[in-house]
């Protein structure tokens, strides 16, 4: 062993309910005068002791610990950290099924911290879980910025960031008793440390081991950056047959598992079912646009013929503008006198994957096949409810783009005659999550919730056509579309 570790300064009252491995580390480090490279020679498996470069990011990842040996660990630190780390994330993640990035995606990629618990060295995973914006402990807003230099750091083994332990490389201290002996006692302390929010409470007591257990499925990227408590949303949904919420939820919608003789994985190689959700969503998409060229865009449908014509006036029609944008995005046409003319049966599809009506969603859509496709296991399913769940969010994707074109109109002007990029991603987009409920052996059902976190038509009802403040006419948008 390294002369300079003859005696390693560590108490076991010092790790803490749902600490997490860098805080764990920080500590080892600050009690040691350690760095990272001695973190890796005593702790580090033999591969990464044989490195004669710094080792990469597979081994430095602290969700999965891929570079520690958890027996070294155990030898010096008394405790298994890796046993430790994954029964923190089960609990955290109990009720999402199985996946094929396991709960890597449900947790932040950036240290994110609260600065009253870092304050005296403490760090929790739960800080790191991205449904929980709160401080379970302090019940105060977390962070992943240095309140400095504003930097953020990434959740691995690093010290690339950090100038010494618990101390962001500007200089700035996390730590306030920069004292070790005042910090040693703090840490001892803590060892009474409780949470203190409600809903994390109740969000950690579920399992889905239970006889009645619901497994919950949230579609990645799409839904996680809102201005929506969505533990306290899920939790309220899990702990009750009903919605109960200051948001409004869409009904819910049941559907049946597979029946028998049906297979349990979603194949690409299966025909059927590829022709059935191409063609359904064909048929949805068609009935979508023709409701709201009855509601919305009643009043605008001599606007739209102009503009896709590039019969441009001086004061261009926002609604107009907007929706020839947005069918043009959507079918994936080349040319704006395209749009009208019929949406058309796709004849290049892909004999290699499933293929959507709104070409603009196909990755998303793509997304939510493989989430099923690897939950399979633990989401008892039918084509049928997937066809179904698939036609509701490619409904609330092509409204909400149609409302950010609108916006668009408004913010713009209109001044760009012709664009010919997508100048937004998927914001505004209300969240919806599926709910797959198991009440008893044989008693299963899949919910589809959908929260409609704002009102969006109430934003565009001072949007005005040219056209009809000629006609002394303005048009009332009071008409609100739910799917």
């Amino acid at each position: 062993m390294n002369q300079k570790f003859n005696q390693i300064t560590w108490n076991k009252q010092w790790n803490l309910e749902f600490e997490s491995p860098w805080g764990i580390f920080e500590k080892f480090q600050y009690a040691n005068a350690a760095r990272l490279e001695d973190i890796f020679f005593l702790f580090g498996i033999s591969q990464i002791k044989q490195l004669k470069t710094a080792p990469g990011k597979f081994h430095r990842d602290l969700y999965t610990l891929n570079g520690i040996d958890d027996k070294l660990v155990k030898r010096f630190l008394g405790f298994s950290l890796k046993s430790k780390n994954e029964k923190n994330k089960a609990s955290v993640c109990s009720v999402f099924p199985k996946d094929i990035s396991g709960k890597r995606k449900y947790f932040s990629d950036n240290l994110v911290f609260c600065e009253k618990c870092i304050s005296f060295g403490y760090h929790s995973i739960l800080h790191q879980f991205i449904l929980i914006n709160k401080c379970p402990f302090h019940l105060i807003e977390l962070t992943d910025e240095c309140p400095d230099c504003r930097r953020t750091m990434p959740y691995i083994l690093t010290d690339d960031y950090t100038q010494s332990p618990f101390h962001c490389v500007c200089g700035y201290s996390f730590i306030k008793k920069n004292n070790p002996k005042s910090t040693y006692l703090l840490w001892k302390e803590t060892t009474n440390l409780r949470i203190k929010d409600t809903i994390t409470i109740k969000w950690l007591s579920l399992n889905k081991n239970t006889v009645n257990f619901s497994n919950i499925i949230l579609f990645d990227n799409l839904n996680y950056n809102h201005n929506v408590d969505m533990l306290r949303v899920l939790g309220n949904v899990l702990h009750s047959n009903s919605f109960t919420s200051k948001h409004q939820s869409s009904a819910v919608q049941v559907f049946p598992p597979r029946e028998s003789g049906e297979p349990a994985k979603i194949s690409i190689e299966n025909n059927t079912l590829k022709e059935e959700i191409y063609i359904s969503t064909r048929q949805t998409l068609k009935s979508l646009i023709r409701y709201m060229k009855k509601t919305i865009l009643f009043k605008h449908k001599y606007c739209i013929n102009r503009y896709k014509r590039m019969a441009h006036d001086s004061d261009i029609c926002p609604y107009a503008y907007a929706f020839v944008h947005w069918r043009k995005n959507l079918e994936g046409l080349n040319n704006y006198w395209e749009v009208e003319n019929g949406l058309r049966l796709s004849k290049n599809r892909s004999p290699l994957d499933f293929e959507f009506a709104s070409k603009q969603d196909n990755n998303n859509l793509q997304n939510i096949i493989r989430i099923f496709q690897t939950s399979s296991e633990d989401i008892d399913i039918s084509g049928t409810a997937i066809i179904s769940i698939l036609n509701r969010i490619m409904c609330i994707l092509s409204i909400n783009h149609f409302y950010n074109w609108l916006n668009y109109s408004k913010n713009h002007d209109c001044n760009n005659i012709t664009n010919y990029g997508i100048p937004f991603g998927c914001e505004n987009l209300p969240l919806f999550f599926i709910e797959y409920r198991q009440k008893e052996r044989l008693k299963k059902s899949i919910l589809f919730w959908n929260v409609l976190t704002k009102n969006q038509v109430g934003i565009h009802k001072d949007i005005i056509c040219p056209r009809m403040i000629k006609n002394d006419s303005l048009i009332p948008l009071d008409k609100r579309i739910n799917t």
